[in-house]
């Protein structure tokens, strides 16, 4: 048999109902207390999310602005570079531009110096060439003399021979038509005789050998007379345009080569002569 609360009620005594009374009250107390509890935990892990959240949210404002500090400050850097860069290149270009003109001026004052001292060297060259030149003229024309008194004392020496001779022919002559008739002097005279005989062949011999010689040396004495004449002409035609042909150094060098090669039989007859 079930009863209502009503009945309940009506049925326990007030001492019964206080004690309900109390102990609902406490029941109703503690799972207050309870909810209160839990409302409290829920409201303290919420505040705690709530922090945490913010926290990191905080921190990661915090390193986003240290990464756009330090981004900004990395292009700060990078552009002081390329201003530096730029200064060092536009002073090293000054540098080398500066460097180029100095020496470029050193280059043409040496230019000018060493074209100085070249044009004073073909100066003094020219002189020497001049000098030189009328040296060996001066030496040609002294070998030409040589070679004409040559030549005169040859042809006095080949007069002084005919004579020498024509004399000696005569003296034969007439110291045959002398001789004495005795005996006793005939085989005095003829021994005589005949050495004068052999004397005369051996004049005779030697004066043929040196009329040849001395006819030989005078062809080629006229020959080598002619040559030095021709290349004194040369160079008097040679001297009047020397502005337009080679210098005289080469001009006297080649005179004298073909000199050397043409008149090797002058100076042979000189140092035989000597």
């Amino acid at each position: 048999m079930q009863y209502t609360s009503s009945q309940l009620i009506r049925n326990q005594t007030p001492e019964d109902l206080l004690q309900s009374y109390s102990n609902q009250k406490r029941e109703n107390v503690s799972t207050n207390s309870q909810m209160q509890s839990q409302i409290k935990h829920s409201i303290e892990l919420l505040k705690n999310n709530q922090i945490s959240h913010q926290t990191f949210i905080d921190s990661t404002n915090r390193n986003q602005d240290q990464l756009v500090y330090q981004l900004f400050q990395l292009q700060q850097k990078v552009r002081e570079c390329e201003k530096q860069f730029i200064k060092k290149e536009l002073f090293l270009q000054e540098q080398i531009l500066q460097t180029q003109k100095n020496f470029d001026k050193t280059m043409n004052l040496m230019k000018f110096k060493y074209q100085m001292q070249i044009e004073d060297l073909n100066s003094e060259l020219k002189v020497k060439d001049e000098e030189i030149y009328s040296l060996n003229l001066q030496l040609q024309q002294s070998n030409l003399n040589k070679i004409e008194q040559r030549l005169y004392s040859s042809q006095q020496k080949q007069k002084s021979i005919k004579s020498e001779y024509l004399h000696t022919e005569s003296s034969r002559i007439n110291y045959k038509f002398k001789i004495p008739r005795r005996t006793s002097d005939v085989s005095k005279y003829q021994k005589e005789l005949n050495r004068i005989k052999i004397q005369t062949a051996q004049f005779a011999q030697k004066f043929e050998n040196e009329k040849t010689q001395i006819q030989s040396d005078i062809v080629q004495l006229k020959n080598q007379n002619q040559i030095i004449q021709g290349y004194l002409n040369f160079n008097k035609v040679q001297s009047t345009d020397q502005s337009q042909h080679n210098s005289p150094i080469k001009l006297n060098n080649m005179l004298t080569n073909r000199q050397n090669s043409s008149s090797f039989g002058i100076k042979e007859y000189f140092s035989s002569q000597q």
